[in-house]
């Protein structure tokens, strides 16, 4: 198998959804290390940059949903569920969870790997007719 034929496979929505995903965990991962500090010596300027961060958490797993709603749109369910807990899981533990605990960066960490496989597998593996 040649290169052209490897590029001829790659399914381009699924590789805009990839590339997506990978801006949003980027961000995502910079934002929870600010937000989430492993860490936290309690003084103003933490707390101050951990406050600063929280939107910036809440902004990366928005642009992450995205990349699962274009997985979504382009017939990649399954890739679509694997994506979308990197969304949800770290935000949502970052709302409702004590500041001073590290669970939303645990989540972060954990999920991080499903989101990029799930974009990767989508990107390279073409769908099957029916």
């Amino acid at each position: 198998m040649t290169i052209r034929d490897r590029i001829k496979r790659i399914d381009p929505v699924a590789m805009v959804a990839l590339v997506i995903i990978a801006i949003g965990v980027c961000w995502l991962y910079s934002a929870m290390g600010r937000a989430v500090p492993v860490v936290d010596w309690g003084t103003s300027e933490e707390q101050r940059t951990a406050r600063e961060a929280r939107p910036h958490v809440y902004a990366a797993s928005g642009v992450i949903g995205l990349g699962a709603l274009v997985l979504l749109a382009g017939g990649r369910r399954i890739a679509a569920l694997l994506v979308a807990p990197t969304a949800l899981v770290p935000a949502v533990l970052l709302a409702c969870t004590d500041p001073s605990w590290a669970l939303p960066l645990v989540a972060t960490i954990i999920a991080i790997p499903f989101a990029i496989g799930a974009g990767i597998a989508a990107a390279f593996n073409r769908r099957r007719a029916r």
